[in-house]
């Protein structure tokens, strides 16, 4: 996997036409998990704050898949992986619940869709996020 510098502004302005799907993830925060779905700009969703310590930012859809991490103070990277670096005849799509729990009640379930398959050049299974596709099949199928 290679790691490329992350410039914040630079990545918005790379992304501002781009609709996309945002996780962010910070375990040391109560309701460190944000989702956001299908949003344009979706790094302008994010405060200040949330860039000054978090564990992962996933920003997907079904064209690229980008993880930033957060390495140290002030050492940002990230990885990218773009759906024409599979191999075609390698390609598996798989759906995934994620269950967040919004209070100590009640827990929200969204179904995410992944690829999965081999990079065409470095021959290794890969993964990347696509899209998210609601709760739970019976959940919805029952209404």
């Amino acid at each position: 996997m290679e790691f490329k510098e992350f410039d914040k502004e630079k990545m918005k302005e790379e992304l501002r036409n781009d609709i996309c799907n945002l996780v962010y993830i910070n375990y040391e925060k109560e309701n460190g998990i944000k989702i956001f779905k299908n949003e344009g700009n979706a790094l302008n969703l994010l405060s200040e704050s949330d860039f000054e310590n978090f564990y992962k930012i996933y920003l997907f859809n079904n064209n690229f898949m980008k993880t930033i991490y957060q390495f140290g103070e002030d050492d940002y990277r990230y990885s990218e992986v773009n759906s024409e670096e599979f191999v075609e005849n390698t390609k598996k799509f798989r759906e995934i619940l994620i269950e967040i729990k919004e209070n100590p009640d009640g827990k929200k379930v969204n179904r995410l869709k992944v690829l999965i398959g081999e990079n065409k050049i470095t021959k290794k299974e890969m993964v990347q996020f696509l899209e998210f596709l609601g709760g739970e099949k019976d959940e919805r199928e029952s209404n």
